[in-house]
């Protein structure tokens, strides 16, 4: 936790672009939350031109979709939309209107890694020193 995902139309990143853009958003997510790195995953879900709707009607516009732990000041929550959203645009070349970025709060609680629930924000340090 936290995972973010990126759902774009098929071929429109390269792998270095998807690369570049998982770093960044690891980047921008510790450096905003104090997470450590092992913490984030990403993956990517590409789909047909044909599965991409906005108004009901096709787009080419992409998602990020990011599961986060709940607990975290409404301002942490701000400089990571923005940040996600900044560093699509800085990775892809592509403008910051054709990618709508999403946060959902998980409470800790909820989520289990490695066979034990996460900590809340700010215990990772203590979590990670008792994984097995």
């Amino acid at each position: 936790m936290p995972f973010y995902q990126c759902t774009t139309r098929a071929g429109l990143l390269t792998g270095e672009q998807k690369a570049r853009l998982a770093r960044e958003i690891t980047r921008i997510h510790c450096a905003t939350t104090g997470a450590p790195e092992s913490f984030v995953t990403m993956s990517y879900n590409e789909v047909s031109p044909a599965d991409l709707f906005v108004a009901g009607e096709p787009s080419s516009a992409s998602r990020i979709t990011g599961l986060i732990r709940a607990g975290r000041p409404e301002s942490v929550t701000l400089q990571l939309l923005t940040g996600i959203s900044r560093a699509w645009s800085a990775v892809t070349g592509r403008p910051e209107n054709d990618v709508a970025v999403f946060l959902q709060e998980i409470e800790a609680q909820h989520v289990m890694e490695g066979g034990r629930v996460l900590p809340r924000p700010g215990g990772e340090q203590e979590w990670l020193a008792h994984r097995n």
